[in-house]
């Protein structure tokens, strides 16, 4: 993060949206929303088969949860023809039976640029080398709300709150929008970063969910300026709450083709904590709650 010299961030890209014309298609390519009731979506990423049954469960965890919306799952050719057969088999019978849908959506994996370093070496885990294609979330401008969720994670109760709020409305309310997201502070006690403060060993996370109405209006704020703590936050990757813009993306590609990836242990967490540094817009811990932060902050359990 810090030696990634990432310069194209979400708070240069909203400068440049301030000076274009959003509504023109040729300027900002958010792709135009039909209808009443525009499309949001779960979205996960499945690279292999190993994490196929965390996929299975995931969708489980939010059928058992009574969710409204449906689960995407983005699949790269890494996934064998027997497991993306299974995956259409839920597909047709979560249609079927009127519970989450399951889409399963075939993407290519994300090409990076030639650079120094040994970048697998330098992963905090080899399997990260995977989770870059994650970003591809942003290219699926036909939805405009997406809320990524990694396949090891399992939903215990209804979340859909991070899904809905009144819709974004014209074109360039949606490509302000898709400069932010919403993330939940990572816990830092275990796996230090960069020699940040614990937000919840500083009491500076977030105790709990924000109304709708100031959800919405902090994430269509592209252009408010972060402070001195915003800059300094660092964010869990394993859920994300986005407005999906291919002209992000584009950033993201530019950004990537600029960075130092070998400097990044922890990949697209690394790389997304850079690109979104002070654009992005905390959530409570109830949200992603992972081992660390249970190893390490139990009190907030209690």
């Amino acid at each position: 993060m810090a030696d990634a010299n990432i310069n194209i961030t979400a708070a240069t890209l909203a400068a440049q949206l301030r000076e274009c014309s959003c509504c023109d298609p040729d300027s900002c390519t958010t792709a135009p929303i039909i209808g009443e009731d525009p499309p949001r979506a779960w979205i996960t990423l499945l690279t292999n088969a190993e994490y196929a049954p965390g996929v299975k469960a995931l969708h489980n965890s939010l059928v058992l949860a009574d969710s409204a919306y449906p689960l995407i799952v983005m699949v790269t050719p890494g996934v064998p023809e027997s497991t993306l057969k299974e995956l259409h088999g839920m597909a047709e019978a979560s249609s079927s039976d009127g519970e989450v849908s399951l889409i399963v959506r075939p993407v290519a994996v994300l090409a990076l640029p030639d650079g120094p370093g040994d970048r697998v070496a330098a992963y905090a885990s080899p399997h990260f080398a995977e989770t870059w294609s994650k970003l591809r979330a942003w290219e699926l401008d036909e939805y405009e709300r997406l809320a990524y969720l990694d396949a090891d994670m399992c939903i215990v109760r209804n979340i859909d709150s991070l899904l809905e709020g009144e819709p974004l409305g014209d074109e360039e309310s949606r490509a302000r929008a898709a400069c932010r997201i919403r993330a939940v502070p990572e816990c830092l006690c275990v796996v230090p970063r960069l020699g940040l403060p614990c937000p919840y060993a500083e009491g500076e996370a977030p105790a709990g969910p924000s109304p709708p109405a100031a959800r919405d209006e902090a994430a269509a704020d592209a252009d408010q300026q972060p402070g001195p703590q915003a800059r300094r936050a660092y964010f869990n990757s394993g859920l994300l709450v986005l407005t999906p813009s291919r002209r992000v993306f584009a950033h993201m590609e530019a950004a990537l083709r600029e960075a130092n990836l070998s400097s990044l242990p922890f990949p697209d967490q690394d790389f997304l904590n850079a690109f979104f540094v002070g654009a992005w817009d905390p959530l409570p811990w109830i949200f992603n709650a992972t081992k660390g932060l249970y190893a390490s902050e139990i009190a907030v359990y209690l």
